[in-house]
């Protein structure tokens, strides 16, 4: 563990390390293997009630964390509808509420269950999709989403090592009937790897050629180039199929985390990501590879689009729209903003709501009472200046000649009554600068509570087209559209990153928060130096 760390000292004084468990074999044995490394511990139980005994489970898997000693919270999932995409979607509301939690308890770790056995089911899903060189190097030890660092210490050992452990700890585990559903392309790759002879993939990656047994054809590979070492551990023992493509995950884990490095570089070269959840890019675009990152970010997207698609760009520069981002052409240099059409919706604002995949607001905690919404001033109340952003009189005083934005509030405009955050951003066409960061961590250290109710009648949306020139601070209309913005009852109260407010309404920000950190700070592959660090589970 102390390789995939730092972990902060073993003090219940202090925020715990959470563990994800859904009561499986792989997630309970994570918990019994973490109650002999730490005390300090928080596991996380999602009943996401999609099967009529998934409340009857959950708590089942609660009193077992319970009795090993590790204490638990059962987190239930009340919005997800059954229909096209639930296995997706139930796994992108499972991780939300899971990073929700951490971030509620201040968890900057979350130890996940994932193994062995689903490290080669990753990569060769991967390989069959076409994925470019990062993909294949499926699962990271550790990857950065949400604020929050996703950890899976098991991605070296078996799911059969895990279920023997616990059995010898005399523990009995869940069950879940949909890991055995064929429908599921993973469990269809699971069982023709486990049926797969070893010389299934030679030396080399594997080809279409070469697929297991079982496994539709659905997707074209593309060729690669070889990799040595696939057939063969470092001691020379034959590996089965699934053992190859552990390998190969870990191999190509290795290479990514020099991409990673050299991303990084270029990326700080060149690009300049901005709070507003723009890209600037300069007058000349990025290698296609930091590209496909960049649109990933800007586009609000979980995975980045088909490199082939961004390559294509890059090789022929244009104005363009790609996976939920527009790449436009702005004075002497190119600009990834989001595409307008993709945007999210309106979403009800409470603290922390996330929305468009990209923003999370703050709200001030004296914005966290019931009767808010009736105390605050109405947008359409008596004076006429008050109440549109195209008013000159409202401009004039939103925005001075300055045009930056310090402290939560504009420069030159009245404090706030009552506790006021930094909304942490300096704005202008020059230069933009983020002061607080952009994970949830600055929402913690500013003591911001986590208070979700909703105030009746807000909502965090996009901006829109409509705003006046000087409110726009120089950015371009089609820029400003995409910014997040507080509407009261349908009338426009606050866009925080142009630092403009109604009188009354001072005091909200929105952090940019991607789903994904834009430059790595995940850690994949392994040493292959050391035999004792590059060992493939034996299946």
């Amino acid at each position: 563990m102390a390789e995939l760390g730092p972990f902060g000292p073993d003090d219940p004084a202090l925020p715990p390390v959470a563990l994800a468990v859904s009561g499986g074999g792989d997630s309970l044995c994570l918990a019994w293997l973490a109650r002999h490394w730490r005390t300090n511990l928080r596991a996380l139980v999602v009943d996401h009630g999609l099967r009529a005994d998934s409340a009857q489970e959950a708590r089942l898997t609660f009193d077992r964390l319970t009795h090993m000693g590790v204490p638990a919270r059962v987190l239930t999932l009340t919005d997800l509808a059954r229909g096209a995409g639930m296995a997706a979607r139930a796994r992108q509301a499972r991780y939300r509420v899971l990073l929700d939690a951490c971030r509620a308890e201040g968890c900057v770790n979350l130890l996940l269950g994932h193994q062995a056995d689903d490290q080669a089911e990753t990569a060769f899903m991967r390989r069959r999709a076409g994925s470019g060189p990062d993909g294949l190097a499926a699962m990271g030890w550790i990857t950065i989403r949400g604020g929050v660092r996703l950890v899976r210490p098991l991605l070296g050992v078996s799911r059969l090592a895990l279920r023997n452990t616990l059995r010898e700890a005399g523990l009995a585990w869940v069950d879940d009937p949909s890991n055995e559903d064929r429908r599921a392309e993973r469990v269809r790759v699971r069982h023709a790897l486990a049926a797969s002879p070893a010389h299934l993939s030679p030396p080399g990656l594997p080809d279409a050629q070469h697929k297991p047994p079982g496994v539709p054809d659905t997707h074209p590979v593309a060729p690669a180039a070889p990799v040595e070492g696939l057939a063969a551990s470092p001691g020379g023992t034959a590996l089965s199929a699934r053992g190859q493509y552990w390998v190969l995950a870990m191999q190509a884990g290795t290479r990514r985390m020099a991409r990673e490095t050299a991303r990084a570089q270029a990326f700080a070269r060149q690009v300049a990501l901005l709070p507003h959840g723009w890209a600037r890019l300069g007058a000349v675009l990025p290698y296609p590879d930091l590209m496909q990152v960049l649109v990933r970010c800007v586009g609000g997207l979980d995975y980045p689009p088909p490199l082939s698609s961004v390559a294509s760009l890059c090789a022929h520069p244009r104005e363009a729209t790609l996976a939920g981002a527009r790449l436009v052409r702005w004075r002497d240099e190119w600009v990834l903003i989001r595409e307008q059409a993709d945007i999210a919706p309106p979403v009800a604002a409470h603290d922390r709501a996330m929305w468009d995949n990209r923003f999370r607001l703050v709200l001030p905690p004296a914005w966290n009472t019931p009767l808010l919404g009736e105390t605050r001033p109405d947008p359409m109340s008596a004076d006429p200046a008050s109440r549109d952003p195209a008013s000159s009189d409202l401009i004039s005083h939103a925005l001075p000649s300055s045009g930056r934005v310090a402290s939560g509030r504009v420069s030159g405009s009245p404090a706030p009554a009552g506790p006021a955050l930094s909304n942490g951003v300096s704005s202008g066409p020059n230069g933009v600068f983020c002061n607080s960061g952009g994970s949830d961590a600055s929402c913690l250290s500013h003591g911001v509570g986590v208070c979700r109710e909703s105030v009746d009648g807000l909502t965090v949306g996009a901006a829109g087209f409509g705003l006046p020139r000087a409110l726009r601070a120089g950015w371009p209309a089609a820029f400003c559209a995409t910014l997040p913005a507080l509407r009261w009852r349908g009338k426009l109260v606050s866009i925080p990153a142009l630092g403009w407010e109604q009188a009354g309404w001072e005091g909200a920000s929105v952090l940019f928060c991607p789903s994904m950190a834009a430059t790595g700070g995940g850690l994949y592959g392994c040493r292959e130096s050391a035999p004792a660090h590059y060992v493939c589970p034996a299946y």
